[in-house]
């Protein structure tokens, strides 16, 4: 019945701190001058503590497929506040998507996700 319980803990956590994550003023400034380059930015705000964020982006083209993978922001000891992002592209081809992921652990899984549509 404890680990139960434990688990159940495990999943209200996880909840609490996709919560306590968003984004604000994100834009995305791409162009090609012979090669296709720019920069996704834009503020992450934390609404608690965490002992490390990391950011990570990664531009889609209109098939869907990965053109490139960006870090935007890693930061360990992260108090509530508003942090910059800024993941940058570079590749041949104009990205139509950007998949902005956060996590709160190396190697763990994403504990929030937002889609930026890029025109």
């Amino acid at each position: 019945m404890f680990l139960l319980a434990s688990a159940g803990l495990g999943v209200l956590d996880s909840m609490a701190a996709s919560d306590s994550v968003s984004f604000s003023g994100l834009s995305a400034a791409i162009s090609n001058y012979g090669v296709t380059s720019g920069d996704l930015t834009g503020t992450l705000n934390v609404d608690k503590d965490f002992d490390y964020l990391e950011v990570k982006v990664r531009f889609y083209n209109s098939n869907n497929l990965t053109l490139y993978e960006s870090y935007a922001y890693t930061g360990s000891n992260v108090h509530p506040g508003k942090y910059s992002i800024d993941a940058f592209y570079y590749g041949n081809e104009m990205p139509t998507k950007a998949v902005i992921e956060v996590y709160n652990e190396v190697n763990g899984a994403p504990i929030h996700t937002q889609n930026v549509n890029i025109n």
